[in-house]
């Protein structure tokens, strides 16, 4: 399916673009955009029942909706959040949850931006960060809170699905808090012995995010400390 995508930006392009009467960036995005969105409706939509049979192994997305369940009672402090949100990220959980709502790759990654936007729109209207904007070492664990929270029937079948199934132009934010989701269910994965420990609600995970500039285009998530 990506090989079709690909083949239709290579051959059509010019010819898309010339339609419009404009071959820009944002006239050359959106073309991408709406080619991915028309290849997944005519090739996954028949076929989607075995895919999500086949991507996942049943077993996997339990052990996680497991550990997301045993999580799902802890203060945002334990998940490292300096600046916690009063009204919980309801409005970012609320977003995250309505992906399953989306039957298109596409769509579900679309709607995973909206929701981590939302993030970064309650930390400004509720002014957790008020001398500056919410850094991406404060997004992190706001984020892995809002996937613990929410209510998408299968976290590990939906990050499987969008980087099974990338869309033409696979860069840009969508591209970015795809990795984030990686990120959060990597960090949840991690916590292999929570399920035989008592855990204290106030007590933060005790890892602490950072963002390394390799150069001036390339910058890189890390886990700054572990106490």
């Amino acid at each position: 399916m990506e090989g079709l995508m690909e083949y239709m930006v290579t051959t059509r392009m010019h010819y898309f673009c010339a339609l419009c009467g404009d071959d820009s960036k944002r006239h050359f995005d959106a073309i991408a955009a709406i080619i991915s969105e028309q290849v997944e409706e005519r090739v996954f939509s028949p076929i989607h029942k075995v895919v999500y049979q086949v991507l996942v192994p049943k077993a996997d997305s339990k052990a996680l909706r497991d550990r997301l369940e045993l999580l799902q009672g802890r203060k945002q402090a334990y998940f490292g959040i300096n600046s916690p949100s009063p009204s919980g990220y309801a409005a970012a959980i609320a977003a995250m949850t309505a992906i399953d709502g989306q039957s298109l790759p596409s769509f579900k990654r679309r709607q995973l931006v909206v929701a981590c936007n939302t993030i970064y729109h309650v930390a400004a209207v509720e002014g957790l960060y008020p001398s500056a904007a919410m850094s991406a070492d404060d997004f992190i664990p706001a984020f892995i809170f809002v996937v613990v929270q929410c209510r998408v029937e299968d976290v590990l079948m939906l990050k499987e699905l969008l980087v099974a199934f990338p869309p033409v132009s696979d860069t840009g934010e969508a591209a970015y808090f795809v990795t984030c989701l990686e990120i959060a269910i990597e960090y949840v994965q991690s916590l292999v012995l929570l399920q035989e420990l008592e855990l204290d609600g106030d007590r933060p995970l005790g890892v602490e995010f950072s963002v390394v500039a390799v150069d001036e285009d390339l910058r890189v998530l890390v886990v700054a400390a572990v106490a």
